[in-house]
């Protein structure tokens, strides 16, 4: 497989020689040799995906991810069919949606859990590529935080529709914390020597002879 920085990328499939994947041969380029536990049938077409269980009573991702090998055609509702198999839950009852770049709870609570089933996995609302990551839930369990009417575009002015003001969500920051007390510090900094410099010229007024 192609490495790119940390991440396994797509797979270098055993008849294609290195120059098909490669423009230009160059060093620097560097490969992963990935074991597997039996022989895989892989063609152009094949995604190879993480799979990753999303639990919304305690708004936790599961560490472990599952690699899988699906099809870049393959419909959503064939996807939630296998995945039924593997985790052992009815397909009903299985929620799908896509890992969004940045690990944050509120963008998978938010995101788009009803896909229509006809899609397919390279194409819209998804667009998968090798190395992405699905993420599964169980539709049965109540979520930790009420997210009804929230999505994942709520998150600036418009919200998700553009016409009316969007749902602020602010996260504690330690550093922008530190900032605001170091900035209140210099406040009183500043005010106390202002009162010593007042105190100051009140007690040469007060000492000058009349």
């Amino acid at each position: 497989r192609e490495k790119s920085g940390l991440r396994l990328a797509r797979i270098l499939l055993p008849e294609k020689v290195l120059s098909s994947y490669f423009t230009t041969l160059r060093d620097g380029i560097e490969l992963a040799l990935q074991r597997i536990d039996a022989p895989e049938q892989l063609s152009e077409t094949s995604l190879l995906l993480g799979v990753r269980r999303w639990r919304p009573a305690a708004w936790e991702l599961d560490d472990q991810t599952l690699e899988r090998i699906f099809e870049h055609g393959q419909s959503i509702a064939s996807l939630r069919t296998e995945l039924a198999q593997l985790v052992g839950i009815e397909s009903i009852h299985i929620g799908l949606s896509k890992l969004p770049p940045k690990l944050d709870p509120y963008a998978i609570a938010t995101g788009n859990w009803d896909p229509q089933e006809d899609r397919t996995l390279g194409g819209s609302p998804w667009y998968l590529k090798t190395g992405d990551v699905i993420v599964w839930k169980d539709v049965r369990e109540v979520n930790k935080h009420d997210v009804s009417g929230m999505s994942s575009s709520m998150y600036g002015p418009g919200g998700a529709g553009g016409g009316g003001p969007g749902l602020s969500i602010e996260f504690y920051s330690a550093a922008l914390e530190q900032e605001e007390d170091d900035e209140l510090a210099r406040i009183l900094k500043e005010s106390e020597e202002t009162a010593r410099l007042e105190e100051e010229a009140r007690k040469q007024q007060q000492a000058q002879p009349e």
